[in-house]
């Protein structure tokens, strides 16, 4: 199979872009960022403590596209035949850039495409401002609460 993410797209945490491989599973959240976040890094924590308020590892459940520039963004119908519907968290990420033509609110929970999502702010700006991260806990309650449904 071809691979549609390549190393000069994005890292992963700790996990291949092979996810259809047998033995890998699907991942249960797909996080999309803008930038890359190096493990031993602030934003990096902090991503891992929202997803552990879900339940959700980042390492082990969570496939992560850190997306190093806007204009070397995955397409979304690339990785939507690669991976089962499950949540997806975009974190300084249009939607535009992955070609989806939506224009959702910030910090609400919505079904498109078989998919959950949740655009967001970057996670620097979110680190720093209460409000916002108010917000993106109040959707991110709904969308796991809607998965275990």
């Amino acid at each position: 199979m071809t691979h549609l993410f390549t190393t000069s797209i994005i890292k992963t945490a700790k996990r291949s872009t092979e996810i259809d491989a047998p033995g890998n599973s699907q991942p249960s959240c797909v996080v999309l960022n803008s930038g890359l976040l190096p493990e031993d890094g602030p934003a990096y924590q902090f991503l891992g403590k929202i997803l552990r308020a879900v339940d959700v590892s980042l390492e082990k459940d969570t496939l992560l596209l850190q997306i190093e520039t806007q204009e070397k963004a995955p397409q979304f119908i690339q990785f939507k035949s690669e991976i089962s519907p499950c949540p997806v968290l975009c974190f300084g990420i249009r939607p535009e850039v992955l070609n989806l033509h939506m224009n959702p609110l910030p910090f609400l929970a919505f079904r498109f495409l078989e998919f959950d999502w949740i655009f967001s702010d970057s996670l620097d700006v979110l680190e720093k401002d209460v409000k916002k991260k108010k917000l993106l806990w109040d959707a991110m309650k709904v969308l796991f609460r809607r998965e275990s449904e």
